[in-house]
């Protein structure tokens, strides 16, 4: 939702479609680059425990967002910053979150569940992206900002009461993370058509 609302929001205050170009370009680059690390970092530390965390923190930067906006004290640049930083957590939390998932059910129900997660993830967005735009009509953009910020922080505290079936203890590889990212660049190395 605050995708939508932070994108209308710039809108207003540039007036330049380029500055909601620059704004999606900056969601997108922190996962091409990050992703291998994000993935990684994901294996080493327990997946439900990072998600939350990275739930939490999501939620906080999308808070002190909406009141950063609520107080009219953003410039482009700080907007610039926090759409970076969300990246960021989302580029950690997605990995991160497939892993919780495959951790709180039994292996023959991954596929059938996966997949759905990811169904309801696409009916999110489109979801999401529907109401944010009728929000934004009725309320200010901070307060739709704020909403998803406060979704961000229940969700985090809801995925605390979810029972993991199998322990990802037993799973984590103990290598450290820097020999994690090197088998995964030997791995692409490996495969000509992912060079």
């Amino acid at each position: 939702m605050q995708q939508i609302a932070l994108y209308w929001y710039i809108y207003t205050l540039t007036g330049s479609p380029l500055s909601i170009g620059i704004m999606i370009a900056i969601y997108y680059l922190p996962s091409m680059g990050l992703s291998p690390f994000a993935g990684a970092l994901s294996d080493l530390i327990h997946p439900k425990r990072l998600t939350i965390i990275v739930n939490f923190f999501r939620g906080i930067a999308v808070l002190i967002l909406a009141l950063v906006i609520w107080f009219e004290v953003s410039s482009l640049y700080l907007l610039y910053l926090f759409q970076w930083i969300m990246a960021i957590l989302y580029t950690i939390y997605k990995p991160a979150s497939q892993r919780f998932i495959k951790h709180s059910f039994y292996r023959k129900e991954i596929p059938s569940i996966m997949a759905l997660s990811n169904s309801l993830e696409q009916v999110g967005y489109i979801l999401g992206t529907g109401l944010a735009g009728y929000l934004i009509t009725i309320l200010p953009v901070s307060i739709t900002i704020g909403l998803n910020g406060i979704s961000f922080v229940l969700t985090g505290l809801l995925f605390r009461y979810i029972s993991l079936v199998a322990n990802p203890e037993k799973t984590i590889n103990h290598h450290t993370y820097r020999s994690m990212i090197a088998e995964g660049i030997q791995y692409i190395k490996s495969k000509p058509d992912l060079k």
